[in-house]
Parts: C-alpha cells; structure tokens; sequence
C-alpha cells in the first residue's frame, strides 16, 4: 500500500498514510464481494438457477494486472 500512497501524492498532491489507503481497500473489496454474493443469492431465490445434491464451493483472492478478482469455485 505504501507504492500507492506515493502515487496518490504524486498525482493529486495528497499526502495519505499508507494503512488509511488499506483500509480503504479492504472495504471496497468487501463490498464487492457481498454485492456479487447478493446478487447470486438473488439469482438462486428466483429460480434462476437449480441446484441438486451437495454443493461444495471454495473461493480464492487474486490481484492480475493490478486488479483485484475472486475466483469462485463451484462443485
């Protein structure tokens, strides 16, 4: 968080302490993980989607290119 702190300075003359823009990340990433967790439950609620048998599902954090993703992983 640090290199990003320095770049928020250099480009918008704002000095930030590095652990504010952490956790500034952190919340934006929660949140768009429980928006996309809402939007499925959504999706199953509605019949949308059908499930039979047991569900198992494993969920995995990843940054490519620079962005963040979740893979999530069902089975």
């Amino acid at each position: 968080m640090k290199k990003i702190s320095e770049i928020i300075e250099v480009f918008l003359n704002v000095k930030i302490n590095r652990k504010r823009v952490y956790d500034l990340f952190n919340r934006k990433i929660d949140e768009y993980v429980h928006m996309n967790i809402k939007v499925l439950q959504e999706e199953i609620l509605s019949g949308n989607i059908e499930f039979s048998g047991v569900i198992h599902y494993d969920e995995e954090f990843l940054w490519i290119k620079h962005q963040p993703y979740v893979r999530l992983t069902v089975g």
